[in-house]
Order: C-alpha cells, then sequence, then structure tokens
C-alpha cells in the first residue's frame, strides 16, 4: 500500500497502521487496511465511539494511565498486578512529567545500575520497564524499545540447604500435630514441593498411597 492510498490521519509504521493526529493520542489499528472492519474503526475514531480524546503531553505519566488500562496489564494475575503498581508509581515519581520517545538505552542502563545494590529491585524495575516500554511503541510514541535487551545484573545463587535436624524438632514442639503449621510444614518436608505447590495439594491428590503432583 502507498500513502495515497491511506485515509486522512493514518500512517504506516514498523509494526502496523497508526492513526495520528495532532493534539490526539496515537492509536494502532487492530484490524487489515481496507477490510469492513477496518473502515468502521477508521470512522469509530473520528466520531469518537473508540477513545480518541486529545491530551495534553506524551509523558509517562499519560504512558502509564494508558497502560494500566490496556489488556497487557489487565491480563495480569492479582499479585503481580501488585508488584508491576509499586515500580510504576516509581517511575512516575522520577520522570512522570519527562517524554518517554526520549529515553534511550543508555538512560535504562544508567536506572538499572543506580539500584545496583539493590539487585532484585533493579532487575524487576528493568522488566517492568521493558514492557512499559513496549506499550510505548504500540501506542507509536516511538519507534523502538529501548529497554529490549538490556540485561539484568547477575548474581550468584546459593545453594539452599535443608532444615537442621534441630530446627525441625523445635518447630514440631512448637506446633502439634493437629495444627495448620504442621501440616504445611510436614507436607513441605516430606514432598519436597515449594510452598506454592504444597498450598495447592487436596485430599483427591493423594492416590494408592503416593502424592500425584502437578508442579506451576
Amino acid at each position: 500500500m502507498t500513502k495515497r492510498e491511506l485515509p486522512k490521519h493514518v500512517y504506516k509504521q514498523k509494526n502496523g497502521l497508526y492513526f495520528q493526529r495532532r493534539g490526539w493520542p496515537s492509536r494502532k489499528f487492530t484490524y487489515e487496511f481496507g477490510t469492513p472492519e477496518f473502515w468502521k474503526e477508521y470512522s469509530d475514531i473520528l466520531s469518537g465511539d473508540i477513545e480518541a480524546k486529545r491530551v495534553i503531553s506524551r509523558n509517562f505519566d499519560a504512558l502509564i494511565k494508558s497502560y494500566r488500562k490496556s489488556p497487557r496489564y489487565k491480563r495480569l494475575k492479582p499479585r503481580t498486578g501488585l508488584d508491576y503498581d509499586k515500580y510504576l508509581d516509581f517511575f512516575n515519581y522520577i520522570m512522570g512529567e519527562a517524554n518517554p520517545a526520549l529515553l534511550k538505552r543508555k538512560d535504562v542502563i544508567r536506572l538499572r545500575d543506580t539500584n545496583a545494590e539493590k539487585v532484585y529491585f533493579a532487575n524487576y524495575s528493568l522488566r517492568v520497564l521493558r514492557v512499559l516500554m513496549e506499550h510505548c511503541v504500540d501506542l507509536g510514541w516511538c519507534e523502538a524499545n529501548p529497554a529490549r535487551g538490556v540485561q539484568e545484573i547477575k548474581t550468584q545463587r546459593q545453594k539452599r540447604k535443608p532444615w537442621p535436624h534441630e530446627l525441625l524438632k523445635a518447630f514440631r514442639d512448637t506446633c502439634p500435630l493437629g495444627t495448620r503449621e504442621r501440616l504445611v510444614m510436614e507436607l513441605c518436608v516430606g514432598t519436597g514441593q515449594r510452598i506454592g505447590d504444597v498450598l495447592e495439594m487436596r485430599w483427591s491428590d493423594i492416590q494408592d498411597g503416593a502424592f500425584v503432583i502437578r508442579q506451576k
């Protein structure tokens, strides 16, 4: 397709067609150009049936608000969503008024290295920023994701050791048989499974004197 074939305010980008009009938020088209669905989507945008409100500026505050309304964010599990919110609020605090299109790879690396002493925070913030900037690309606000390909800080993972017998005895002395705490501990020790998998176990998982396990 050529530019002459495209309707007004429609532009071809590397990853699809976008509606782009001065003072309006950029929007990626869902349907293929030329189909009845495309023309309906185009008409709905112009008429306001699809969100096309005027925006003050393209900054991180607007980007984060847009991301939180997106299917990508809504598909997150509740716990993951809470974790993401902490980092999204952090980004909004440190660069809410900044233009995300101006974010460079060197800036992402500097943000990661600034928090290098807090490895978990540095790596998780990088993951969330990578997702956020991918949404920025989808909106047509920038051409490429500067956080993509930036490596996380590598750490030496220490091998976990089993509980020593004296601690197991102390736990059993404190939590007698019949308590929930004792049940969970014995299941963890007896099956060797992670706490999340143990909490999912049911009586029906005991078959022929053994546990049938499906790990998450």
